[in-house]
């Protein structure tokens, strides 16, 4: 096996882990994001149940860490990846009481959502080297 099948295999299971994994979480309703997520909910859908959001929200991210397994969904995986990411994202700009201290002074959940950096190099990586075959 390549240095770049490695690499590539690697990732895969990587985001399957971490998006199963955290998606469980929620789907089970024991997820420390629980309370972001319904804030973020109210702020963005108001009226929206909230537990029903939570339960298809971690739904959606077990989703996206299967199709990560199967390189012929390699594309719509990045893509619901990026939208994944992008609302992940939106608590540093409406909800700042949960991600910010002061003037570049991140919270511990502002701290793990701006970690989503490396995730998203991770989808660059794999977008460059699966789908553009560089």
């Amino acid at each position: 096996m390549s240095t770049k099948s490695n690499y590539l295999t690697s990732i895969r299971i990587s985001f399957f882990i971490v998006y199963a994994w955290f998606g469980l979480l929620k789907v089970f309703d024991v997820s420390g994001a629980t309370n972001l997520v319904q804030d973020l909910l109210n702020f963005m859908l108001p009226g929206f149940p909230e537990d029903l959001f939570v339960f298809l929200f971690g739904l959606f991210e077990v989703l996206i860490g299967i199709i990560f397994l199967y390189k012929p969904f390699t594309k719509l995986a990045i893509f619901f990846a990026t939208v994944h990411l992008m609302m992940c994202a939106f608590p540093l700009f409406v909800l700042p009481y949960y991600t910010w201290n002061g003037s570049m002074i991140l919270t511990q959940v502002g701290q793990y959502i701006v970690k989503n950096i490396f995730i998203v190099s991770a989808l660059i990586g794999l977008w460059e080297t699966e789908v553009m075959g560089k």
